[in-house]
């Protein structure tokens, strides 16, 4: 039999069923974005309730600083003042100085010579009241200095000393405008009294090898300032006495331009802290770490920051 004879019967065989021939590229349906996750209702309250500012970087330090400072037995000194002898005696020289010409030439108002034109007296009088003003500022100038600064420990024995926050007061005493007068004297809370600037201006960072060598050159120099005056005591007489004009003239400067001087506010006064030729406890960096500093971002962790930790 033959491939294209037909069986018997006379039918021809069954076809088996193709399958679908489908095209090798088919289009995906678009698939439908999922929904964001929500995060469960208490982390939405944790997250609105953290603070968004971060802790002070110097925080820690200064409040283990401040119980320190509590718990002694004396009061410690924070700052001193140097006499300022000639500022207050160029201020008082200048302004009796001031007072005295502004007194002469009233006279010439009060009481004008024969034969002088009618404007000659009031102008005088012009004169002698704008003397009178520039010696009250010049008797100003030595107002409202800070003479020291004295942190107060803690009275109450042991249970002071346990609380959660130490307290401890700063004494502050201001120097008297008219001289051989006491200082006045103020006691307030170290958290009351604010500087407008750092003492210690940021220095470069060094490492601590490096700081042990700054401190042996700053020994080593003082050595040899010791030796020098030692051996040359026939000039040690020019030196002082040059020592003492330059001192002098400093003074007066200061007197004319102010130059040398902070702002300490106590409460809502301000007064003048001289942080050139005072002497500070740790060269200034314990109140910088005491005090709280008026325009100083300390919540910035900053080098400036770490150094002062």
């Amino acid at each position: 039999m033959s491939a294209f004879s037909r069986p018997p019967g006379g039918q021809p065989p069954a076809r088996k069923p193709q399958k679908p021939i489908l095209s090798s590229k088919t289009t995906a349906a678009p698939k439908t974005p999922a929904a964001p996750k929500q995060p469960p209702p208490n982390a939405r309250q944790r997250a609105a309730a953290a603070p968004t500012t971060p802790p002070a970087a110097n925080a820690p330090t200064a409040y283990a600083y401040v119980r320190q400072l509590s718990q002694r037995s004396t009061t410690t000194t924070l700052y001193e003042a140097p006499s300022h002898a000639w500022m207050k005696f160029g201020s008082w020289s200048t302004a009796l100085f001031c007072f005295g010409y502004g007194s002469y030439t009233i006279t010439f108002y009060t009481h004008p010579p024969e034969g002088l034109a009618w404007w000659v007296g009031p102008s005088y009088s012009v004169i002698a009241v704008a003397f009178v003003l520039v010696g009250t500022a010049f008797l100003m100038r030595t107002s409202g200095i800070v003479n020291t600064i004295r942190a107060l420990p803690t009275r109450g024995g042991a249970a002071a000393q346990s609380s959660a926050r130490p307290r401890l007061d700063l004494e502050v005493t201001v120097k008297s405008t008219v001289p051989f007068m006491p200082p006045r004297k103020m006691v307030v809370p170290y958290t009351d009294v604010a500087m407008k600037s750092r003492i210690v201006v940021p220095a470069e960072y060094l490492r601590p090898s490096e700081q042990l060598d700054r401190k042996r050159e700053g020994e080593r120099a003082r050595e040899e300032k010791r030796k020098y005056e030692m051996t040359h005591l026939l000039t040690a007489p020019f030196r002082h006495a040059f020592q003492g004009a330059k001192s002098a003239m400093g003074g007066i400067r200061q007197l004319f331009t102010g130059s040398g001087f902070g702002t300490l506010k106590v409460g809502e006064t301000s007064y003048k802290l001289d942080v050139t030729n005072a002497w500070m406890l740790d060269d200034g960096r314990a109140l910088d770490r005491l005090v709280k500093v008026v325009g100083v971002d300390d919540t910035v962790d900053s080098k400036w920051a770490r150094i002062y930790q």
